[in-house]
C-alpha cells in the first residue's frame, strides 16, 4: 500500500520516489494520508460492472495555468460531447467578430435534423436563435444544434471540423483532432485532459462576457425545462461551469471550473464509469488540489504551466445575414401564432448520453414491505357524495370565474409562454417566468388553460388580465430572457384547470 502511495505521490508531484542508489525519497506522512483517502475513496466510488478506460485527469490553477494534480493527463482520449466546447468557442468567436448575433435566427437543415439523439428535435426548415442553439449545447448537449451552428459558420460540418482543428492548434492543443461538431463516435476524433483543460481556460479568457452561459442549471425551451447535465453546478461549492461528455469508447468525461477560497481551479477528467462516479472522483481531486494549494504552495509554484496560446482576434466569416425582426402579429394572426407555439412543445430525443446522465441520482428502490393481511370487516354502507364546495377566494373555481369576468369586461388579453403535457409543468413554467420579470407581471393572473391536440391533452401556461399593450411589452421582456411568448386574446371558451393566483 505504501509503495502504491509513493508511486502516486511521485506522479502528482513530478518527483521520483527512488533516486538511483541514493535510497527512496520519503513522502510527507500527511500527504500520503490525504492521497490514501483520495485514491481509496475513488476506488470505492467506481463501480466494477462497466469497463472504462483508465482515468485521465488534470487539475490546473486557473489563474496561472500551473498543474496542481494530474494522472495520465496527456493520454489521447475521445472527447465525446466535450467537443461541443470547441463548437461553442467557435460560435463565441463568430459573435465577437460580428459574423453572428445571439438573436439571429438559423434554419435547421435536413442534415442537422438527421443527427442521432441526444438532440433538441427541431424539424428541417424550423428556426432557432443562435443563443438558444448555444444553450441547447450547454444544457442538453444537443447533437443536431451543433450541426446547425457548424453549417451557419462554415457552410458544412466537415469544413467546420477543419476550422475547429486549426483553432485548436492555435490554442496549443497538440493532441486534439476534430472530425465533427458534436463528439459523436469517430475513431479519429481525439484529445487529452491537458488539451481540454486548455480549452476551458481559453473559453474563460477569450470570451468572459459569454462564458457565464455555462453556469445555467436549467434552461426553458419549447415547453420544457431542461436540466444541465453538469450536476457539479449546485453540488460542489464554487462551480461555475462547464461541460460533460459520454460515449462508450471514452467513458464519462468532465471539464469543470471552480472558484473557492480565493482560488480558481480548472479540472478535466476522462474515463468515469458513471456520471456520479466521475463527479465523485473529480470532487476528491478538487478537494486534494485545494489542500495542496494551502499546504504546499511552493510545490505548486514550481509546477509546469499548461495555458492556451494567445491567438489572433477572430475574423469575420461569411454568414447569412440575420432576417429583420417579424412585426407583432395582428389580431387576425393570433390564432395561427398561438397554434405555432402549441406545436413547439419540445420533442426532445433522449439518446445514449442523456439516458446515461439521467441515472445520476438513481438508487435501487427499497424492497416493498409485505402487504398486511386485509382485516375482515362488515361492508360499510355507501357514503353520500360530498357537497360541492363554494368558490372561496383564491380557489380554482373562483379564479376561473374571475378570469371569465375579466374577459367579459374587456380585459381579455394575456400572454402564453408554453404548452405542456402535464399541468404541474405548466405551473412550474409560470412560476419561473414570474420570477424572471416580477415587476412586469405584477398584478397579472397565472392560469393554466386546458386544450388538446392529436396527441392528447395540452396545458397552456398563461398570464391573463393584461391590456394588449402590456401583453406585448411583457412578451418582449420575456423573449429577451429566452422565454417563448405570444400575446393573445384569451378565448372565453378556454377551460381554466388551475391557477396560482396573482404574480404579486
Amino acid at each position: 500500500m505504501r509503495g502504491a502511495l509513493l508511486r502516486a505521490w511521485s506522479a502528482l508531484t513530478g518527483h521520483s520516489h527512488n533516486t538511483g542508489g541514493r535510497g527512496p525519497v520519503r513522502a510527507p506522512v500527511p500527504l500520503l494520508l490525504a492521497l490514501a483517502l483520495v485514491l481509496g475513496a475513488a476506488t470505492l466510488a467506481a463501480p466494477a460492472a462497466q469497463a472504462a478506460p483508465p482515468t485521465s485527469v488534470v487539475i490546473l490553477d486557473g489563474s496561472t495555468g500551473r498543474v496542481i494534480l494530474s494522472e495520465n493527463p496527456g493520454s489521447q482520449r475521445h472527447p465525446a460531447s466535450l467537443t461541443k466546447m470547441m463548437t461553442i468557442y467557435m460560435t463565441f468567436d463568430a459573435v465577437k467578430a460580428g459574423s453572428l448575433t445571439l438573436d439571429q435566427m438559423l434554419t435547421v437543415s435536413a442534415n442537422a435534423a438527421s443527427r442521432p439523439a441526444t438532440k433538441l428535435g427541431l424539424k428541417p426548415g424550423q428556426k432557432i436563435s443562435v443563443k438558444n442553439a448555444i444553450m441547447s449545447l450547454i444544457t442538453l448537449s444537443a447533437n443536431d444544434m451543433s450541426v446547425v451552428l457548424a453549417e451557419a459558420i462554415a457552410g458544412s460540418e466537415e469544413a467546420f471540423a477543419a476550422r475547429m482543428t486549426a483553432r485548436a492548434r492555435e490554442l496549443g492543443m497538440g493532441e486534439t483532432l476534430f472530425r465533427n461538431a458534436n463528439g459523436l463516435p469517430d475513431p479519429d476524433q481525439v484529445t487529452s485532459a491537458f488539451d481540454m483543460a486548455k480549452l476551458g481556460l481559453a473559453l474563460m479568457r477569450d470570451h468572459p462576457d459569454l462564458y457565464p452561459m455555462f453556469s445555467t442549471q436549467q434552461w426553458r425551451y419549447g415547453g420544457k425545462v431542461i436540466t444541465n447535465h453538469n450536476r457539479m453546478l449546485g453540488r460542489y461549492e464554487g462551480t461555475n461551469g462547464i461541460k460533460t461528455g459520454y460515449i462508450r469508447a471514452s467513458g464519462f468525461n468532465l471539464v469543470v471550473s471552480v472558484k473557492r477560497d480565493g482560488h480558481h481551479l480548472v479540472g478535466a477528467i476522462f474515463g468515469g464509469t458513471s456520471a456520479r462516479a466521475r463527479d465523485d472522483r473529480m470532487i476528491q481531486y478538487l478537494d486534494a488540489a485545494l489542500l495542496r494549494l494551502k499546504t504546499q504552495p511552493d510545490l505548486v509554484a514550481g509546477a509546469p504551466v499548461v495555458q492556451p496560446n494567445a491567438v489572433a482576434a477572430p475574423r469575420a466569416v461569411a454568414v447569412a445575414a440575420a432576417p429583420a425582426p417579424a412585426a407583432s402579429p395582428a389580431p387576425a394572426d393570433i390564432a395561427v401564432a398561438a397554434a405555432a407555439l402549441d406545436a413547439k412543445v419540445a420533442d426532445i430525443s433522449r439518446g445514449e448520453e442523456d439516458l446515461a446522465e439521467a441515472t445520476y441520482g438513481a438508487a435501487p428502490p427499497p424492497p416493498a414491505p409485505a402487504p398486511a393481511p386485509a382485516p375482515v370487516v362488515a361492508a360499510a354502507p355507501p357514503r353520500p357524495a360530498p357537497a360541492k364546495p363554494a368558490a372561496t377566494a383564491g380557489s380554482l373555481n373562483a379564479q376561473a370565474a374571475a378570469a371569465h369576468a375579466r374577459e367579459a369586461s374587456g380585459e381579455s388579453w394575456g400572454i402564453q409562454i408554453g404548452a405542456f403535457r402535464r399541468q404541474d409543468a405548466a405551473m412550474e413554467h409560470l412560476n419561473g417566468a414570474a420570477r424572471l420579470v416580477p415587476a412586469t407581471l405584477r398584478g397579472a393572473q397565472r392560469a393554466v388553460h386546458q386544450g388538446s391536440d392529436d396527441k392528447g391533452k395540452l396545458y397552456r401556461a398563461r398570464f391573463v388580465g393584461l391590456s394588449e399593450n402590456d401583453a406585448r411589452q411583457t412578451c418582449l421582456k420575456l423573449r429577451q430572457k429566452s422565454v417563448s411568448c405570444i400575446a393573445l386574446k384569451v378565448p372565453s371558451t378556454a377551460t381554466v384547470t388551475a391557477s396560482a393566483g396573482s404574480s404579486d
